[in-house]
C-alpha cells in the first residue's frame, strides 16, 4: 500500500529484496524511546512538514523516502525508517534492524530517562547486532532551556566515548536541524561514492 503526499512516498513495511535495492538507496533507521520528538517529528521536519505540537506516538514501523539531488542527474534515495519507541515493542523493532546504512538515536534533552535508554539499551543493541558504523546521537527539544536534564557536555562525552556523531536540535524551532541534515547527507554521499 502506497500513498503519495507532497512529493514524498510513504509506504507500509514491504520493501524489495536486498539484492533489488539500487546502490543509491540507503536505509536510515530512527531509534529511541517514545515521545522524544527525534523520530517521527524529526523525519517529518526533514521532509519539509510543519511542526505538529500534537504529534501522536508512533504505533507501527514505516518508512518515508527522501530524494536528494546530488548533481550530474544523480540522486540519493534516503529510506527514513520510523520505529515504535515504547519499551514493550522493542523486540518488534529488532525485526527491522537489518541491512541498515545509518542509525539515528534520538533522545529528549528534558528527559534523562530517554538519554539513559540510549546508553543502556539502544546503543548496546546496535553494537550487539553489528548494524552499521554510521550512528548519530541526536538530542531534541533544546528550545526548552529551563527544562533541560541532559547537559550538552554530558552527551558529547558519551558520544565521543562510543564514536557517535552528535548533534542537538529543536524540531520545533528548527535550530540545529539543517546542520544535522547536511551532515547526514554528506555522510550518506560518502557511502555512495565508496560503492561506485
Amino acid at each position: 500500500m502506497k500513498k503519495k503526499e507532497k512529493g514524498k512516498e510513504k509506504t507500509d513495511i514491504k520493501k524489495p529484496k536486498d539484492d533489488d535495492i539500487p546502490i543509491n538507496e540507503f536505509k536510515i533507521i530512527f531509534l529511541g524511546d517514545a515521545g522524544v520528538g527525534a523520530k517521527t517529528t524529526l523525519i517529518n521536519r526533514i521532509m519539509g512538514e510543519k511542526f505538529n505540537e500534537d504529534e501522536h506516538t508512533t504505533s507501527t514501523c514505516s518508512f518515508t523516502q527522501k530524494h536528494v539531488d546530488i548533481g550530474n542527474n544523480e540522486e540519493l534515495i534516503l529510506d527514513l525508517w520510523d520505529t515504535i519507541g515504547q519499551e514493550e515493542y522493542r523486540r518488534l523493532v529488532i525485526i527491522f534492524l537489518n541491512n541498515i546504512d545509518c542509525v539515528v538515536l534520538g533522545y529528549d534533552v528534558t528527559n534523562k530517562f530517554s538519554f539513559e535508554a540510549i546508553k543502556d539499551y539502544w546503543y548496546p543493541k546496535i553494537k550487539e547486532l553489528n548494524l552499521c558504523n554510521l550512528i548519530y546521537l541526536i538530542g531534541n527539544q533544546i528550545d526548552l532551556v529551563d527544562k533541560r536534564e541532559v547537559s550538552k557536555e554530558e552527551a558529547i562525552k558519551y558520544a565521543e566515548s562510543v564514536n557517535l556523531r552528535f548533534f542537538e536540535i529543536s524540531c520545533k524551532t528548527k535550530e540545529g536541524l539543517n546542520i544535522f541534515y547536511n551532515d547526514l547527507v554528506n555522510q550518506i554521499l560518502e557511502l555512495y561514492i565508496a560503492k561506485t
